[in-house]
């Protein structure tokens, strides 16, 4: 969800129109951590049609394990690393995230 709020915040696309998926938990620091179900996930993005998928560093083995070929598996740690991957495969440089942390601090802020 944090990159779609990056993503419609930003003036281009930060996947530069290719298909991404995404999964993982995120603090008010960026910290990437894992939520689970990864192997599941990995199967349904592929169903889905997604190129790319970001998953928590931790969960880089299982997803990679259950990948069929086409599907690039990316680990993070943190945001600032998932909007790096994004630009290495073409996406627009994103909003600046001093301009999303008013979303991010604020939990309660209706989109």
């Amino acid at each position: 969800m944090t990159l779609c709020i990056i993503d419609q915040l930003s003036r281009h696309s930060i996947t530069g129109g290719a298909k991404i998926a995404a999964t993982g938990t995120i603090d008010q620091l960026g910290n990437v951590g894992d939520v689970g179900g990864v192997a599941e996930k990995t199967v349904a993005v592929q169903r889905a049609g997604a190129k790319y998928f970001i998953v928590p560093e931790v969960e880089v083995a299982t997803a990679k394990a259950n990948a069929a070929p086409g599907l690039t598996v990316i680990g993070v740690n943190t945001l600032s690393q998932a909007l790096r991957a994004l630009r290495s495969i073409g996406g627009a440089k994103p909003v600046p995230l001093s301009a999303a942390k008013p979303f991010l601090k604020d939990r309660s802020r209706s989109l």
